[in-house]
């Protein structure tokens, strides 16, 4: 069985989000095979025992929780997990931050329609009072394609200052 999708998740101290986000990538509109990869870099919380929680309570999903011996960060702990993903394309997502039901599908349908080596999405950020700001400024995001020079649009600098709800 091939994985279409590798979702790598690290985590750090997120036991209060974590179930939100794991609910968030089960329940995608895509049908494809997705692997699961869940760090954990090191939590002091409840973070490691729900997701050792999570990946029994869903036996039918290809779920792997590891576990860093000292806390490396997030950049390390993606990198663990991209040395074993086995998905032939790979999504990050942050313990604490969740996806709509058809991201995956969407970003599928991008990939393989347009033959992209990359997709990205934009992104709204959700505070706990679920007041929502859009504060995302990348350049790169007001093009729907980037091919050639203008790929050096990923190494821009965001924009500075704020848009949405003050």
């Amino acid at each position: 069985m091939g994985f279409e999708i590798t979702v790598i998740i690290p985590t750090y101290n997120v036991a209060k989000y974590i179930g939100e986000a794991l609910d968030s990538v089960v329940n995608q509109t895509f049908k494809g095979n997705v692997e699961i990869l869940l760090i954990d870099d090191c939590s002091t919380d409840e973070t490691p025992s729900i997701l050792e929680d999570y990946k029994n309570d869903h036996p039918d999903r290809a779920i792997t929780v590891l576990h860093q011996e000292t806390n490396a960060r997030q950049g390390t702990a993606r990198n663990r997990g991209l040395g074993i993903a086995q998905g032939k394309y790979v999504f990050f997502l942050d313990g604490d931050d969740t996806i709509d039901p058809n991201t995956f599908e969407k970003m599928i349908e991008k990939a393989k329609g347009s033959q992209c080596d990359f997709v990205m999405c934009d992104w709204v950020y959700a505070y706990e009072d679920r007041k929502l700001m859009y504060v995302n400024y990348d350049r790169f995001l007001t093009n729907e394609y980037l091919e050639g020079e203008y790929c050096e649009r990923l190494l821009e600098p965001e924009r500075h200052g704020l848009m949405g709800p003050s």
